[in-house]
């Protein structure tokens, strides 16, 4: 799958929304809500990762929940280790 952007668009929070479509994409047999509860969880993930390096996983998730996001708690799809990628 091959992600085409916008050059007003390549910066590393929409990077990283788009890359999660695409492994949300390939995770998933079933059909998923566009910005639904797991993409939100995998977003959240990438951000701590790459984006927020010293805010924990378990805090932006927090975060994204009293925001009144929906956050899948334990995602589908991940691999034996827990780990999405």
């Amino acid at each position: 799958m091959d992600i085409v952007l916008p050059r007003w668009a390549r910066t590393e929070r929409v990077v990283l929304h788009e890359t999660t479509h695409a492994l949300i994409d390939r995770a998933y047999s079933r059909t998923c809500a566009a910005h639904g509860p797991e993409f939100v969880r995998l977003y959240v993930d990438l951000l701590a990762t790459y984006h927020y390096p010293r805010v924990s996983k378990a805090a932006l998730r927090t975060s994204a929940r009293l925001a009144g996001l929906r956050v899948a708690r334990r995602a589908e799809g991940l691999r034996p280790d827990g780990r999405w990628w």
